[in-house]
């Protein structure tokens, strides 16, 4: 009996407590709400790290510049910091012997990086930017690069405004990136797509011959105009220069659906040279299918 009186006891006291404390209920129902308001944010960083969305804010501290951007055939030299690294990169791919430039771009950019076409307004950019950021921020750690190489990367904004727009508004190349295309179709584009053309990646993952084709073509009017996102690696390695594989390129956004499976996407591009058989941008790449 007293084990009972007990038990009784101790269960009259917590419902006296309930009947006297009812008033904080209320509290603590209001609390929680806004603890879910304000945990709202945070959740929506963590969905769009795993969905892979963006802002742009991370290509902008990459970014090569428009500003100022003119027509060469109007007399105009290399005057953005956009036009002095593709200027680079025409001269050093024109020839895999010219020494001399392949060490102007090793010296001024690095021997190994990415070179990435965006758009602040392009969805499939900003759902790569993810992508790249997290390569970054873990580079070398959860990413592992196999040749100990710093992560590099120059970015060239498609919707970029210069200051001297208005004075083409009435013209095709109303755009800063509309006269850069214009200015390096024919020195740049066209010969980087004949280098993509020949790539593993481009048998490998069964990539149509139009999309290089337009690609090489830049245009900016037509059915076919030049289209980002574009990520381009440069590999001008002792290594990679001697096996004559200085680029690797995809056309269109990468593969993937999360940041880490584009981060991961991009480090495979990074590694090309090794002999991975799971990787496409390598010549050892063997798909399962084949087995």
């Amino acid at each position: 009996m007293v084990i009972l009186k007990s038990i009784g006891a101790f269960f009259a006291r917590i419902w006296r407590w309930i009947k006297e404390t009812a008033w904080v209920q209320p509290l603590l129902i209001v609390g929680a709400v806004f603890a879910v308001i304000f945990s709202i944010p945070s959740i929506t960083d963590l969905i769009g790290s795993l969905a892979g969305t963006g802002e742009g804010t991370f290509y902008e501290r990459f970014n090569q510049s428009l500003e100022g951007e003119i027509l060469y055939d109007e007399g105009g030299n290399t005057v953005t910091s956009a036009d002095q690294i593709t200027a680079d990169l025409a001269a050093a791919i024109s020839d895999l012997d010219d020494a001399d430039a392949i060490n102007t771009v090793r010296e001024r950019y690095g021997e190994k990086f990415y070179f990435a076409f965006v758009g602040n307004s392009c969805e499939a950019c900003l759902n790569d930017e993810g992508g790249f950021s997290k390569l970054e921020s873990d580079w070398n750690t959860n990413f592992k690069v196999t040749d100990n190489r710093a992560f590099r990367l120059y970015t060239i904004d498609s919707d970029q405004t210069s200051t001297n727009d208005d004075d083409y508004k009435n013209r095709d190349w109303n755009t800063a990136f509309r006269r850069y295309l214009l200015n390096f179709a024919d020195s740049f584009f066209q010969p980087l797509s004949e280098i993509l053309y020949e790539t593993e990646y481009h048998y490998n993952a069964d990539i149509s011959d139009d999309t290089y084709q337009y690609f090489g073509d830049a245009s900016i009017t037509g059915e076919n105009v030049f289209t980002v996102p574009v990520t381009i690696l440069f590999d001008f390695s002792e290594e990679a220069v001697e096996a004559n594989r200085v680029a690797e390129g995809v056309l269109t956004s990468l593969t993937g659906s999360t940041d880490i499976e584009k981060a991961n996407f991009l480090l495979s591009m990074w590694n090309h040279l090794d002999s991975n058989r799971n990787n496409p941008f390598s010549t050892s790449y063997w798909p399962t299918s084949a087995e």
